[in-house]
């Protein structure tokens, strides 16, 4: 995009047409629209989307690029747009299993504590006498 700017702004500050100008505010604004929601676009893809090139030929490219398609554009956006929230869900669902996997040892720690306490107070009263103190194990 500065490419264009340079291009298209005289060395007094005005623009060589109001046109460019025009163009120049459309990309300006897709540029900030991205940034808002998030999308990555190239400078190129932004001249692409706004000097709406015609087949094999960009404008202020020259001949020989193959141009990408808008649709193609708006596919790429909403492709990146889906990778960056799955990867946020990715994030948050390790964190849960994370602290599930935090509570599970605490249980475990707990049952095994109760366990040997059981097993403890058996012993203290000869094993005989507890036989109604019970710990199911599976």
């Amino acid at each position: 995009m500065k490419i264009y700017f340079d291009t298209h702004h005289k060395s007094d500050g005005t623009w060589s047409h109001s046109k460019a100008r025009e163009n120049y505010e459309q990309m300006n604004a897709i540029w900030a629209k991205a940034l808002e929601d998030g999308i990555k676009f190239t400078g190129r893809q932004i001249l692409e989307k706004v000097l709406k090139p015609k087949s094999r030929y960009v404008r202020g490219l020259g001949y020989g690029v193959k141009p990408n398609k808008s649709r193609e554009l708006e596919l790429e956006a909403l492709l990146e747009t889906e990778k960056i929230e799955s990867e946020k869900r990715n994030g948050k669902l390790i964190d849960q299993i994370q602290s599930q996997q935090a509570k599970i040892d605490n249980l475990q720690d707990s049952y095994d504590q109760l366990k040997f306490l059981i097993d403890k107070l058996r012993h203290e009263r000869g094993g005989s006498e507890n036989a109604s103190i019970s710990l199911h194990e599976d």
